[in-house]
C-alpha cells in the first residue's frame, strides 16, 4: 500500500511539475495573444477562448520532456497570468524576466576568460556608441556647454578651474572631418569619453566577479542613468571627470586584487580568489598559507617589459596615481576622492608606509598628470576668449586652477537645518538617476561587500559617501551633475550584487530571479529614457534662439545676455562668424541686486545711441525704462520707434474698442499640441489714450464648444510713438479637444476674432499616477488623475489614446462613468471603475510640468502640527510629461491671515531652482520627479525681514519659511505655489481654469498655529 502511495505521489509530483510551468506559459501566452488582438477580432470571448486554448496546448507540448529545474523561470508568468488588469508594461517586465533567468541558464561557450572579457568590451563599445550617437544633441548648445564648445574651436581659456586638458581633447575633435559643425565635434567628444567610462566599469566588474550578467548589469544600469545619459550626448567636462574617477577605482581595484595574492602566494604563482572562481581547474599547495577565499593557481606571470618588472600592485599604484593627477588638474572635486583613494592603499598595503621608495612613482605619475595645467599660462597672452596676462603670473594662476572666486561656494550648507534638507536633496537625485530597484540592488551590493570583501566595500562606500557629502555642502547650480563621478562606485556595488550567478547550485533559482531583476531594471530605466533623449537629438533650441536674435538684431545693437545665452551668442559670432557688427556682453551678478545690475547697463548704453537687446526682464526694475519690444524671447529696447509693419505679419486693420487700432499679427507656427504653446504676437497702436497709459489686452484660444482653452494677459505700456508689438503665449491646457480654434483678442468688455488655429492631439503620453491599459470602441485609456487642491471640487483627468495622438478628459463634479472597456483577455466589460484617490493632487502647468503636491492642509492634523520651536516640512513635489529646455523658479509663500481668513497678516517667501537648486528643470526629462523641500520655521525669536515678505533665512540658502512673531495660537495660515521663468520672470501657466479663476497661485490650503 506504501508502495502504491508513493508511486501516486510520484506522478502526481511529475504532473504538477509539467502542469504548472506549461499551464502558466499557456496562459500568459494566450492572455497577451488576446489582449493585443481580441479587439480587431469579434466575438472577443470567442476569439480570447481559442487563441488560450491554442496557446495552451503548444505549452503542454513544449514543456512535457523538461524537468522543473530547466522550466521554473516559467512559473513567474502566473503573475500575470493571473493578474486584475491588463497591462502591455505588467506582461513585458513578465515576459523579460522569465527571459533573461532562461538566458543566464544557457552556459556561455567553453572560451578563454579573456575573450569573454573582452566580447563584453566591444559589445558595450558598440552599443552605447550607436545609443549615444542616435541621441546625441545635433548642435549648439547653452550656458557651460556652448562655452567649452567655443572655447575648444578657438583653443581659449575656460571658466575657472580652466579645464586645460579637455580644451585640447576637445580641439583636436573640432578637426576631424565629421559632423557639420565644430559644436557637433565636441559634444562627439563627450560620447567617446562616457563610451570610455563603461568600459572601465565593465572591466572593473568583470575582474571582481568574473561574470558577463554582472558586468552588464553595472554598464547598463550607469549607461541609461538620466545624467550620464544627458553629458554623454553633450559637451561638458563631467564625463571626463567620471572617466579619471572610473580609472582610479579600476586601477585600486587590481591594486588589492595584486597585494592579495601576493600574501597569499609568495612564490609569485597567480592566486585567484575563490570568490571569483568559474569553474577553473585548481589545487590546493598545503606548503602555501591560504585563505578560505582564495585558491592558487600555477600560472606564472610573464615579465618581459621594463613596466612588467615593477611588482604588479606597485604597477596599478602607477594608473591610479596618474588618474587622480589628470584628475584633479581637470577638476579639483576629485581632490576628495583621491584622500579615499590613499587611505584605501594604506588599508590594504600598511608595508607602503615604511617603503617610501615605492612612493615614487606613483608621485611621478601623479605629476605627469598636472601637466595640461602648463596650458593656461602658454595662452595667457593670446587674443583669445578667456586668456589673461595674469595667468602668466603665480597668483593669477594659482587663483584659477583653484576656482577662489568660487570658493564662497564650498561648503555653503553646513548649518544642521540646511543640510539636512539637503542630504534629502541627495536622495531625490540618486531615485532621478535610478530606478528603486536598482538602488536597492546598490546597497545590496555594497552589503555583500563589506561582509565579503570589506576593504572593497570601504572603498566603494567612502568614494561615493564623502564625495556626496561635499557635494551636498557644496552650492553648485547643477549638482545633479556634480555628483557624476560618484555614480561610478554605486554601480560598481550594482554589479556585484549580481555575481553569484552560476555559482551556488542550491540557491541558483533565487540569484537568478535577483539578477534577472535588476538586468530587467536597467532594460526598463532605458527604455523609459529613450523617448526623451530621442526628442532631444531632433531640438536645437539654443541655435535656434541665438541665430534667430542675431539675424533679427538691427545693425551695431548691443545684446546683453545672462550666461545662459551669452555662450551660445558667442559661438555663432566667434566661430560661425555671425553678425560681427553686433556686439554681445555678458551681464554678470555683482553686489547689488540681479535686476538692478541689468536696468543699470541696459540705461547706460541706451543713453548713449544704441539699440539694446536684453535676454533677461525683471518688471520691478526696469519700470522706468522705456517699454521693450518683444525680439523672439527677449527684449529690444529701440532707439527709433517702428513704423511700419514687418514684413512676415498678417495685416489686420481692426479697431478693437475705442482705444486700440490692431494692425497686424504673426503665430509662430501653423498647428499646436494640446499642453504645448502657442505665440501670437500683435502689432498695434492706442487711439485715443494717453501712449504712456498701459493697456490691458487679453488673447484667447476659442474651441467650437464656446470655451476659453487658453488666455494669456498683458497690461502693455504703448510705444511712445508709432507701433507697439505684443506678444500672447497661449499654452492649451489638457481636456482641450483637437480641432480649429478662434483666437480672439480682448481689451475691456469688448474682443474680435483675429484668426484661426490648429490645434492637434498630443504627439506623446501625459504623465499618469494610475497608469491602466483599457480600450474603449474608438480610444484606449491609459491612466487617470484626480485632483482635490480645491476643496470639495474634484477633478479627475483620463488620458485617452485615439488615432491620432493622445488626448486628455476633463471630468468635474466627481463624474466616474465610464463606456465599456476591455479587462483581462481583451473582453469588454462594464465592472470596471477607477478609483477615488481622496488627497491626491494634479495641477499641471505649461511647458509639460505637473504639480502633485503637497499642500499645507496636509499638516492639518489634531494637535495643529505649526508650533513654536517645532520645524514641520512643506514638500513641494513635480512631475513632467517632456524634457525641459528653460529654467524654471519655483516660489512658495507662506501666509497668516486677518481674522476674516481673506486678508494677510503677515506672509514669508522662498524663491529658488527646484530641489534647492540641485536639479534645475534643465535637466528633467519625461517622468522625471522632483521635490523640493521647504521648512516651516517658528521660533520665539522675531524674524528680520530683507523686504517685504523676505525674511533673512537662518543659514545662507536656508529654504525656510518663518513665522512671524506676531502670530497668535489658532491663526489660520496658508500656502501658495507658483513657477516662474528665472530668465524672464513670466509666470508659468497654470492650466486649471478652476483655481486661475480665484488664485493666481496653486493654493496650498491652510492650517492653524496651535495653542
Amino acid at each position: 500500500m506504501n508502495d502504491i502511495i508513493q508511486r501516486m505521489w510520484i506522478r502526481l509530483w511529475y504532473l504538477v511539475v509539467w502542469l504548472l510551468p506549461a499551464l502558466a506559459l499557456g496562459l500568459f501566452s494566450g492572455r497577451v495573444a488576446s489582449e493585443t488582438w481580441a479587439n480587431v477580432y469579434e466575438p472577443r470571448a470567442i476569439v480570447a477562448m481559442t487563441f488560450t486554448a491554442l496557446t495552451t496546448v503548444l505549452a503542454l507540448l513544449m514543456v512535457r520532456p523538461h524537468p522543473l529545474s530547466e522550466t521554473w523561470p516559467l512559473l513567474m508568468m502566473w503573475g500575470y497570468a493571473l493578474y486584475p488588469h491588463p497591462d502591455p508594461l505588467v506582461w513585458t517586465a513578465v515576459a523579460l524576466l522569465t527571459a533573461v533567468c532562461f538566458a543566464q541558464m544557457i552556459p556561455l561557450p567553453a572560451l578563454p576568460e579573456r575573450w569573454l572579457a573582452r566580447g563584453g568590451l566591444v559589445g558595450t563599445a558598440v552599443l552605447f556608441g550607436a545609443l549615444y550617437l542616435l541621441t546625441i544633441a545635433p548642435g549648439l548648445l547653452p550656458a557651460d556647454n556652448g562655452e567649452f564648445q567655443f572655447i575648444a574651436a578657438q583653443l581659449g581659456v575656460a571658466h575657472p578651474p580652466g579645464f586645460p586638458l579637455y580644451t585640447l581633447l576637445a580641439h583636436l575633435m573640432t578637426r576631424l572631418p565629421i559632423g557639420d559643425t565644430a559644436a557637433y565635434r565636441v559634444n562627439l567628444l563627450s560620447v567617446m569619453t562616457s563610451t570610455a567610462v563603461l568600459l572601465l566599469v565593465y572591466q572593473t566588474v568583470w575582474d571582481m566577479t568574473k561574470r558577463v550578467w554582472a558586468s552588464a548589469t553595472a554598464v547598463l544600469a550607469l549607461g541609461t542613468a538620466t545624467t550620464f545619459w544627458a553629458q554623454a550626448t553633450t559637451a561638458n567636462i563631467r564625463s571626463l571627470t567620471a572617466l579619471f574617477a572610473a580609472l582610479a577605482l579600476w586601477a585600486l581595484v587590481r591594486f588589492y586584487q595584486e597585494t592579495q595574492a601576493s600574501r597569499e602566494n609568495p612564490t609569485g604563482a597567480t592566486v585567484i580568489p575563490r570568490s571569483l572562481r568559474r569553474g577553473i581547474p585548481t589545487t590546493l599547495d598545503a606548503g602555501i598559507p591560504h585563505s578560505e577565499d582564495f585558491v592558487r593557481n600555477d600560472k606564472p606571470i610573464p615579465r618581459s617589459s621594463a613596466f612588467a618588472r615593477i611588482p604588479p600592485k606597485d604597477r596599478w599604484l602607477v594608473v591610479a596615481a596618474l588618474a587622480m593627477g589628470l584628475g584633479v588638474s581637470h577638476h579639483l572635486s576629485l581632490t576628495f576622492m583621491s584622500v579615499v583613494f590613499v587611505i584605501f592603499v594604506v588599508v590594504v598595503d600598511p608595508t607602503i608606509v615604511k617603503t617610501p621608495k615605492r612612493w615614487l612613482r606613483p608621485l611621478l605619475a601623479a605629476l605627469l598628470g598636472l601637466l595640461p595645467l602648463l596650458y593656461l599660462p602658454l595662452r595667457a597672452s593670446t587674443a583669445v576668449r578667456g586668456a589673461s596676462a595674469d595667468l602668466a603670473t603665480w597668483s593669477g594662476f594659482i587663483e584659477h586652477v583653484l576656482g577662489l572666486g568660487f570658493q564662497g561656494d564650498f561648503f555653503y550648507f553646513t548649518d544642521p537645518l540646511t543640510l539636512g534638507l539637503r542630504l534629502g536633496v541627495m536622495g531625490n537625485i540618486l531615485t532621478f538617476q535610478f530606478s528603486g530597484w536598482l538602488l536597492a540592488g546598490m546597497v545590496i551590493g555594497l552589503a555583500l561587500l563589506l561582509w565579503r570583501e570589506w576593504k572593497l566595500g570601504l572603498l566603494f562606500g567612502l568614494s561615493f559617501g564623502v564625495f556626496t557629502l561635499i557635494t551636498a555642502m557644496y552650492r553648485a547650480p547643477q549638482t545633479v551633475e556634480y555628483m557624476l563621478p560618484a555614480y561610478v562606485p554605486m554601480v560598481l556595488c550594482l554589479g556585484y550584487t549580481a555575481r553569484y550567478v552560476g555559482q551556488s547550485k542550491s540557491s541558483r533559482p533565487l540569484i537568478q530571479l535577483l539578477t534577472a531583476s535588476l538586468f530587467t531594471a536597467v532594460l526598463f530605466q532605458g527604455w523609459s529614457h529613450w523617448p526623451s533623449y530621442w526628442q532631444m537629438h531632433r531640438m536645437e533650441d539654443a541655435r535656434d534662439y541665438a541665430q534667430n536674435l542675431l539675424a533679427d538684431a538691427p545693425p551695431d545693437a548691443l545684446i546683453l545676455a545672462n550666461w545662459h545665452w551669452a555662450t551660445p551668442l558667442w559661438y555663432l559670432q566667434e566661430v560661425e562668424g555671425q553678425r560681427p557688427d553686433v556686439t554681445v556682453r555678458y551681464v554678470a551678478p555683482g553686489a547689488d541686486p540681479y535686476g538692478e545690475t541689468w536696468a543699470q547697463e541696459i540705461a547706460a548704453a541706451w543713453g548713449n545711441g544704441r539699440d539694446v537687446i536684453a535676454t533677461w526682464y525683471d518688471p520691478t526694475t526696469y519700470a522706468n525704462l522705456p517699454p521693450p519690444e518683444p525680439l523672439h524671447e527677449a527684449f529690444w529696447f529701440r532707439q527709433q520707434p517702428r513704423t511700419t509693419l514687418p514684413a512676415n505679419f498678417t495685416p489686420l486693420g481692426a479697431n478693437l474698442g475705442e482705444n486700440i487700432h490692431l494692425l497686424g499679427y504673426l503665430m509662430d507656427k501653423p498647428t499646436t499640441e494640446i499642453w504645448q504653446e502657442a505665440v501670437l504676437t500683435l502689432a498695434w497702436q492706442p487711439i485715443s489714450q494717453s501712449p504712456n497709459l498701459p493697456i490691458s489686452i487679453n488673447a484667447h484660444l476659442i474651441g467650437s464648444d464656446g470655451r476659453s482653452y487658453a488666455q494669456s494677459d498683458l497690461t502693455v505700456s504703448p510705444q511712445p510713438g508709432g507701433i507697439t508689438l505684443s506678444q500672447f503665449r497661449l499654452t492649451l491646457r489638457p481636456g482641450a479637444p483637437p480641432g480649429d480654434y478662434a483666437i480672439r483678442v480682448g481689451s475691456g468688455e469688448t474682443s474680435t476674432a483675429v484668426t484661426t488655429h490648429t490645434v492637434t492631439p498630443m504627439s506623446q503620453p501625459p504623465i499618469t499616477q494610475h497608469r491602466v491599459y483599457r480600450g474603449a470602441s474608438t480610444a484606449r485609456l491609459l491612466g487617470y488623475d484626480w485632483d482635490y487642491t480645491l476643496p470639495d471640487q474634484p477633478r479627475l483627468y483620463l488620458h485617452w489614446q485615439t488615432a491620432d495622438g493622445y488626448v486628455t478628459e476633463v471630468r468635474d463634479n466627481g463624474d466616474t462613468t465610464l463606456p465599456s472597456l476591455t479587462g483581462p483577455w481583451g473582453v469588454s466589460s462594464n465592472q470596471w471603475a477607477v478609483s477615488s484617490e481622496q488627497g491626491q493632487h494634479y495641477v499641471p502647468l505649461g511647458q509639460g510640468i505637473i504639480w502633485i503636491g503637497d499642500p499645507i492642509s496636509n499638516l492639518a492634523v489634531s494637535p495643529p502640527p505649526i508650533s513654536q520651536s517645532q520645524t514641520s516640512l512643506l514638500s513641494q513635489h513635480f512631475t513632467t510629461t517632456r524634457p525641459l529646455w528653460r529654467d524654471y523658479v519655483v516660489s512658495t509663500r507662506l501666509v497668516g491671515y486677518e481674522a476674516d481668513g481673506f486678508h494677510w497678516a503677515w506672509c514669508d517667501l522662498v524663491d529658488y531652482v527646484p530641489a534647492m537648486g540641485a536639479i534645475p528643470t534643465l535637466k528633467w526629462i519625461a517622468g522625471s520627479y522632483i521635490t523640493s523641500p521647504h521648512s516651516i520655521d517658528y521660533t520665539q525669536e522675531s524674524p528680520t525681514y530683507e523686504t517685504y515678505c523676505q525674511s533673512v533665512k537662518p543659514a545662507p540658502g536656508a529654504p525656510v519659511l518663518a513665522v512671524s512673531d506676531t502670530a497668535v495660537p489658532g491663526q489660520s495660515i496658508g500656502g501658495m505655489v507658483t513657477l516662474y521663468d528665472a530668465f524672464t520672470q513670466r509666470p508659468l501657466p497654470i492650466l486649471d481654469e478652476r483655481i486661475t479663476a480665484q488664485f493666481p497661485w496653486i493654493p496650498l490650503g491652510q492650517t492653524t498655529i496651535a495653542p
